[in-house]
């Protein structure tokens, strides 16, 4: 028995009301001509997912299909698959103009997200992440090696990319701090945070490290850097959101050098320090506004 076989026992047995769902797409698939694959990925693919997960899956279809026949086809596809409780297609950033996306949700709980490929634009699947429930052209056989390198040739660029804007998300914050607009404040620490996660998870040699926190949990031993607790605090608590800054720009540093170290490069910036003194001078205004005392009324 081949693996793919062997995961959707597996599956049918451990995620029952998955399977189901997996099932009845795989049914739609094989009994149309233009569907030419099914896949399923991320957690299901990569054997860790839980009943609170979603179904990450893309179908290949065959040929030129007028968008609006699409939308229209991937809705009654979906519902030949369970009890559809509600759906949207769109279009998704990053896929092609006659590509698109399925989100929809089944009354027994379980989400799918669906994307429908040009399955000529596609070859080979990444092992031990992606099954292949139908593929009748043998699309998905191979390992795309030669794809692998090239994203992993991307890193490095996307290193330098996730510093500089990190450094630039925390002279935002040292803005919005200075003006009071704490909300705002609150937005970018998160900005910082994700580029820091980022950096950390491309140190820790993880294959998709774009997806900063969710790259890091998905893949084992699920690791997350020293000090990220400290970068969270109320919005509405500007001497907490100022403590919480210091803390992400040093998660952001550290993080950084980590990268830098583990993959051979240099991810010096001289913004960094500008920024740096930007946040303290923020900060230090902050805690004297604090420390001053009131006057008697």
């Amino acid at each position: 028995m081949d693996e793919d076989a062997v995961w959707i026992q597996r599956l049918r047995r451990d995620l029952p009301h998955h399977a189901a769902i997996i099932d009845g797409l795989a049914q739609a698939v094989s009994a149309d001509v233009r569907w030419r694959f099914l896949s399923v990925s991320c957690s299901l693919g990569r054997g860790n997912a839980d009943r609170f997960s979603d179904i990450d899956a893309g179908i290949g279809f065959d040929g030129p299909i007028d968008a609006g026949d699409l939308e229209r086809d991937a809705v009654r596809l979906a519902e030949s698959a369970g009890d559809l409780l509600d759906a949207l297609v769109h279009h998704w950033p990053g896929l092609a103009d006659d590509e698109r996306r399925i989100a929809a949700e089944y009354r027994s709980g379980v989400q799918l997200d669906l994307v429908f490929h040009a399955a000529s634009r596609r070859t080979g699947r990444l092992p031990d992440e992606e099954y292949a429930v139908v593929d009748k052209d043998g699309r998905l056989d191979d390992v795309p090696r030669a794809r692998l390198a090239a994203r992993a040739a991307l890193v490095p660029g996307r290193c330098r990319e996730w510093n500089f804007l990190g450094w630039w998300a925390v002279s935002d914050t040292a803005k919005y701090l200075r003006r009071g607009s704490l909300f705002e404040a609150a937005t970018r620490l998160e900005t910082i945070r994700e580029h820091a996660l980022r950096l950390f998870a491309a140190a820790q040699g993880i294959r998709f490290p774009d997806y900063g926190l969710t790259s890091l949990l998905d893949y084992p031993p699920g690791k997350l850097p020293v000090g990220l607790a400290a970068t969270y605090a109320r919005p509405d608590d500007r001497a907490a959101l100022a403590q919480a800054a210091l803390a992400a720009a040093d998660l952001l540093e550290r993080c950084a050098a980590r990268a830098a170290s583990a993959l051979g490069i240099d991810l010096d910036t001289p913004m960094a320090s500008a920024v740096r003194q930007r946040l303290a001078d923020a900060v230090a205004s902050i805690n004297d506004r604090c420390q001053t005392p009131r006057r008697p009324s």
